[in-house]
């Protein structure tokens, strides 16, 4: 019986190859143009025809090649890059497979000049379908050329898979570009069909980004430049008012321009609250890592990377950015200097001064009640209040009796703060806020200082569903910390005799049972920046809480609670988004007001 298992013959294997390394006509710019940038070159010129369907030609000044050494480039894994396995752990080239120049010479008509500086003269090649058909002497400077023409010419089933001209031009342009902001100090042009459409010439990082991205840096763009244990970050970021629903974004990692969705989703999680819903933010940035620290040897086309340390990298990242928008964008800033709060003795309203303990409302984000009992936030104060400035402004006569006005904050149909911040006003959802100061106060419960609660009169017994006992005692442990007493008598049922002091709505255990579902459903969201070191249970347990503890919407508070609320909101690891990631506060300048009267 013969065999079924056949050797391929070599022009197969190299047509299989070269689908992984050259998928459509910017792969091959990628590729050349990064053996350019190996090869030393300062100044690289690109031109293409027909989106690159017809014409590809990449044009460098690097140390070119001796003709004996370009011939053997065109073997497979033949390169000058590694020596041994080792190499791959400390890598400092774009390129080291040795899959470039084969892989293109395999599907497609392939013209190869170059010329070391010690030679007199050079060499030129042409290579058809992988076979070479002339080696001749050629009269240039150093460097090399590479003119790449009838792309899959040979493969005609991946040819009809190309898109338009305008697809495909559309791709190199935007490989360019990924290349040109990972290598500022390179010049580079590019032309299609016979028309220049960007010349870059040498500049620095800060310099690359204007002329490739059009921004300006503190009016639309917030440049960035950090570096901290070994990491580097530079780029830049849009500012949050000029996000738009389409943006383009571009990451390189150790000068390779590269996809990583774990660093997009930093940059997007740095911003926090700050953006609008349905957004997303432009931004280029450029990140540098220990070798031994990043895999480049994941895909032929080398355009993925792995981190050993992933959730290191991404939370220099995530920090860098919010720390730089807040530094640089409008923040608010309070413009009007009230008494100081005491955080300590609960803040009680004039009309309610025989309240020893006010409640906290039982969140109802969408209940059309309005309640009017003031709130206690004694329980949930962390002590870091705003830095407060004040705008001179000419004196007034208080009036002769009664607690002086604040006029800087009101409250908004018992839902919204209105707060007076530097040009223009800010909108804080108060529901929202205080779901943020609770979050955070329970995980400060859960590791250092747990809560003691109020005994009930009467202990509820809750029965419970396999699912939900199984939620209910792996949190056992957490909800005990905010002030729950929980008595587990085996079975399906447990006994609460104890409550966190003030919370309101506790209905017989309603709302105990709304936080367990909320452990078994879906609304507990993916951790916010801040929050990106809390475990998983302690994630979920602590937004269930302040979920349903949080004061609702319809609560109507006085300006001292007000600016009570504000002050816990800013001491909290992330005061610009809620733990479900939604923001907390919207700004509106002056300008954007201006706008609707003009």
């Amino acid at each position: 019986m013969s065999s079924r298992i056949r050797v391929l013959p070599d022009d197969v294997v190299n047509k299989i190859a070269a689908g992984e390394v050259v998928d459509r006509p910017a792969s091959i710019v990628k590729e050349l143009v990064e053996n350019a940038l190996d090869a030393g070159a300062d100044r690289v010129d690109i031109s293409v025809d027909a989106g690159g369907r017809s014409s590809i030609r990449v044009v460098d000044n690097g140390c070119g090649m001796s003709r004996d050494d370009a011939l053997l480039a065109l073997e497979r894994h033949a390169t000058s890059k590694l020596r041994t396995a080792d190499d791959l752990n400390d890598l400092h080239t774009l390129g080291f497979r040795g899959e470039a120049l084969p892989s293109i010479a395999a599907v497609a008509q392939m013209t190869l000049e170059t010329r070391v500086v010690e030679d007199p003269v050079g060499s030129r090649i042409r290579i058809e379908g992988g076979t070479v058909l002339d080696v001749e002497d050629a009269g240039r400077a150093p460097g090399m050329t590479v003119h790449v023409e009838s792309l899959f010419y040979n493969t005609p089933a991946r040819r009809k898979f190309l898109k338009s001209t305008e697809t495909e031009w559309r791709h190199i342009v935007r490989t360019a570009t990924g290349l040109a902001l990972a290598h500022p100090h390179v010049a580079l042009s590019i032309a299609h069909d016979e028309r220049h459409h960007f010349r870059l010439n040498r500049t620095d990082i800060r310099g690359r980004l204007e002329a490739l991205f059009s921004v300006e840096f503190g009016k639309d763009a917030v440049f960035i430049e950090a570096e901290e244990d070994g990491l580097r970050c530079t780029g830049y970021v849009i500012r949050p008012e000029f996000a738009r629903k389409a943006s383009s974004n571009f990451i390189v990692v150790n000068h390779r321009w590269v996809r990583h969705r774990g660093l997009a989703t930093a940059v997007s999680d740095g911003y926090g609250g700050l953006l609008a819903k349905g957004v997303q933010p432009a931004f280029a940035l450029s990140v540098g890592v220990d070798t031994d620290r990043v895999d480049v040897n994941v895909h032929p086309a080398k355009r993925e990377v792995r981190f050993a340390d992933e959730p290191t990298i991404y939370r220099f990242v995530a920090e860098t950015v919010r720390d730089t928008l807040r530094r640089e964008t409008s923040i608010p800033e309070w413009t009007d200097q009230a008494p100081p709060i005491d955080l300590v003795t609960p803040v009680l309203p004039s009309d309610a001064s025989d309240h020893t303990h006010p409640p906290m409302v039982a969140d109802q984000p969408d209940s059309d009640l309005y309640v009017t009992e003031s709130l206690d936030l004694h329980n949930v104060q962390i002590g870091l209040p705003l830095t407060v400035t004040r705008e001179e402004k000419k004196a007034h006569p208080a009036p002769p009796t009664g607690p002086a006005r604040d006029t800087s904050l009101f409250q908004l149909h018992s839902a919204y703060i209105v707060a007076h911040v530097k040009e223009g006003v800010a909108l804080i959802d108060q529901n929202l806020a205080h779901r943020r100061i609770l979050y955070d106060d329970a995980i400060v419960r859960f590791r250092e200082h747990p809560s003691s609660g109020q005994a009930l009169l009467f202990p509820v017994t809750l029965e419970f569903g396999l699912a939900e006992i199984v939620a209910v005692r792996d949190a056992i442990a957490l909800f005990e910390r905010v002030g729950f007493g929980i008595r587990d008598f085996g079975g399906s049922s447990v006994v609460i005799d104890a409550i966190p002091s003030g919370i309101d709505g506790w209905a017989e255990g309603a709302l105990f049972r709304a936080m367990v579902d909320d452990l078994l459903g879906e609304s507990a969201s993916a951790l916010a920046l801040g929050d990106r070191n809390v475990e998983p249970l302690e994630h979920t347990v602590a937004q269930a809480y302040a979920r349903h503890t949080a004061i609702a919407h319809g609560t109507s508070l006085s300006s001292e609670e007000m600016r009570a609320l504000i002050d816990g909101l800013f001491a909290t690891s992330e005061p610009y988004s809620s733990p479900e990631g939604r923001p907390t506060l919207y700004r509106l300048s002056l300008q954007e007001i201006e706008k609707h009267f003009l």
